[in-house]
């Protein structure tokens, strides 16, 4: 799986390996006043790419993992998010400080969702595809 980091209202991929104004040899950039940089495990090795938005965000982005190539069944991939503050935030979904609990539980809801909407046979490959929206 390659992650992707998009920008929701250009469409320009912000952060990605090969395309994107952050890749594995232009590590460090600023995209729209945000100071962005990465760092890749192994390139042979499993996928550890460690991202780090330094400054506020200025647009809505969206977090993509996309399928290189080969069966995806066996790919596992694992998000850990991070942040110091909201601030001027109106009052919605996802905007209270990080509560572990409420994010375990918002998982687990995502996780009995996926396996409920592709609960056919075959439904694992679909849900995989369309997660990596391919």
């Amino acid at each position: 799986l390659a992650l992707k980091l998009i920008d929701t209202v250009s469409h320009a991929v912000v952060v990605g390996d090969i395309v994107g104004v952050v890749k594995r040899y232009s590590p460090i950039a600023t995209y729209k006043g945000m100071l962005i940089s990465c760092e890749s495990g192994e390139i042979d090795g499993p996928l550890n790419k460690t991202c780090t938005i330094s400054t506020r965000t200025t647009i809505p982005l969206v977090l993509r993992f996309d399928r290189i190539e080969g069966d995806v069944r066996n790919s596992v991939a694992t998000l850990q998010l991070t942040y110091d503050s909201i601030s001027n935030c109106p009052e919605s979904l996802g905007c209270a400080p990080y509560d572990p609990a409420q994010a375990c539980q918002q998982t687990v809801a995502w996780s009995h969702w996926m396996q409920s909407k592709y609960a056919v046979s075959g439904g694992e490959r679909q849900g995989w595809l369309g997660f990596a929206d391919r």
